[in-house]
């Protein structure tokens, strides 16, 4: 296959993987109130909630804002932008420097979401609970099934 049918069916992917991504955040979004999977489904804040009121508050240049609702909003752009960099210089090879790179990040992400929890949770946007998520229904139907 030549390289430019490989490129539009990578790009045909992708648009199917985004157009399937934006189908799941609206249904989840109008269902339980939350484009974030475990909200949606536990009810609790994941280690990414408050990237997209992040994103959307810089793009408004509210940058206090942004920072407010998470801290780390930049880092995924910049790991996207490292990602395509590797991949465009060694298409299949593994390199030490993007194991750290994907290790630096995950512990980022890991110690700034258990801080954001002690500190923010339950009270403060974005780390508060959904009680509208699919557990908390369930939890409440089940206290009506059980009184009835």
């Amino acid at each position: 296959m030549p390289d430019g049918k490989i490129v539009l069916k990578k790009i045909g992917r992708a648009a199917v993987v985004a157009a399937l991504l934006c189908s799941y955040m609206a249904l989840t979004s109008f269902l339980f109130g939350s484009v974030c999977v475990a909200e949606a489904t536990i009810g609790l804040p994941c280690p990414g909630c408050g990237l997209t009121r992040a994103w959307l508050a810089a793009l408004s240049l509210d940058f206090g804002r942004a920072f407010s609702y998470h801290p780390l909003f930049l880092i995924p752009p910049a790991f996207v932008a490292v990602y395509i960099y590797k991949k465009v210089k060694r298409a299949n090879a593994r390199t030490k420097w993007f194991d750290a790179v994907c290790v630096t990040v995950l512990l980022a992400f890991g110690v700034t979401y258990a801080v954001r929890m002690f500190l923010y949770f339950p009270e403060t946007e974005p780390m508060v609970i959904n009680r509208d998520s699919m557990l908390w229904r369930f939890v409440r139907l089940a206290g009506r099934l059980a009184a009835s």
